[in-house]
């Protein structure tokens, strides 16, 4: 009765949900509707002004519009060409991120011509790259340069070619010396996956690195991704990655994996709670799938309505869920507040 109830409570206010206020969004459209050009960012929608209505069409664009804290949201496509390439984000504190967070989805393609980034500007672990493949990149995906420091974490950087340094190059005419970390990363199929001429320190731990790297817990291992010719980077079910990560790390309330899904998950034929390396977590599920049958539809409304009366009475019912799936708004418990978010994720808006 209580759960038919809350229920009911529910639906009652599920179209009334607002929304949450944040930072500002600008939005970038490879084949927006009004764009009479699709894929050629030198013609444009002439209305174009980054909203969701007439979004830009090249990722630079929202870089150059954006300031502090603000997100850079781009949509699934194969992104290439002036404005999609070399990306500078001019020592910006921002994120560029794919909107479905699938890298498979939403790709850079450097044409074998430059990089995909270019950190040269000072930036700091608050310039955030997520959910995004760069692929064919000629000089490594990612390029430190001239004092930059960004902190790398979570990330799957394959298949990208280089002189030296396909997955990571820092090198500068300047005696600056960018210092990089990274953290739970996989650095394969590159060859020659690191390469640092100006002096700066490159510190990585728990990371897999293809011909190896000197640092707590790194292996050297074929990461095993799922299907690779394919550009498909989640991890197969035996892959070495899997629960590799530091057993010490804790994520932040509502960090999540590049599919939106919890970022530590225990897989059931390994004891304990530890992180994947790399962007995918192996057997995890996403915040909101309360029922944990991988997706978020009408049928985790009585699960959320358990889980909001606590794990008494949810636990039972869900033994191989986790209540944390119902922090929506990631403060780290499980409550009212988290309502509209849920009811959000159900009717797509989050």
């Amino acid at each position: 009765m209580q759960i038919r109830f809350w229920t009911a409570i529910l639906m009652a206010i599920f179209w009334m949900a607002a929304a949450a206020p944040g930072q500002t969004t600008w939005y970038v459209d490879d084949d927006a509707p009004n764009d009479p050009a699709p894929g050629d960012p030198t013609i444009s929608d002439p209305d174009e002004n980054g909203s969701a209505d007439h979004p830009f069409d090249a990722i630079q664009e929202g870089i150059d519009a954006a300031v502090a804290d603000d997100e850079v949201v781009v949509l699934d496509g194969l992104y290439k060409g002036t404005g999609n390439r070399d990306l500078d984000f001019g020592g910006k504190a921002i994120t560029v991120r794919s909107d479905s967070a699938d890298p498979t989805t939403c790709i850079i393609d450097c044409e074998g011509v430059v990089r995909g980034f270019y950190f040269h500007s000072g930036e700091e672990p608050d310039s955030i790259v997520e959910g995004l493949t760069v692929t064919d990149g000629a000089y490594g995906a990612i390029w430190c340069y001239a004092s930059s420091s960004p902190t790398i974490s979570n990330c799957t950087l394959a298949d990208n070619t280089a002189h030296f340094g396909a997955a990571l190059a820092c090198n500068s005419d300047l005696p600056l010396f960018s210092d990089v970390t990274m953290l739970h990363c996989i650095l394969w199929n590159g060859g020659d996956e690191i390469w640092n001429n100006d002096g700066a320190t490159l510190t990585l731990t728990y990371c897999d690195v293809q011909g190896g790297w000197t640092g707590a817990g790194n292996i050297d291992a074929d990461p095993l991704f799922l299907d690779l010719a394919n550009d498909d980077y989640h991890l197969a079910a035996d892959s070495p990655c899997i629960d590799a990560g530091d057993p010490a790390f804790v994520p932040a309330p509502g960090e999540t994996d590049m599919d939106g899904e919890m970022r530590v998950w225990d897989r059931d034929d390994v004891p304990g709670a530890r992180v994947d390396m790399g962007a995918d977590e192996f057997g995890s599920f996403q915040y909101g799938d309360l029922d944990c049958d991988a997706v978020v539809n009408g049928f985790d409304i009585d699960a959320f309505v358990l889980a909001l009366k606590g794990p008494a009475y949810y636990d039972p019912v869900y033994p191989d869920c986790d209540l944390v799936l119902a922090d929506i708004n990631a403060d780290g418990v499980v409550n009212g507040f988290d309502i509209d978010p849920f009811i959000a994720l159900l009717i797509g808006e989050q």
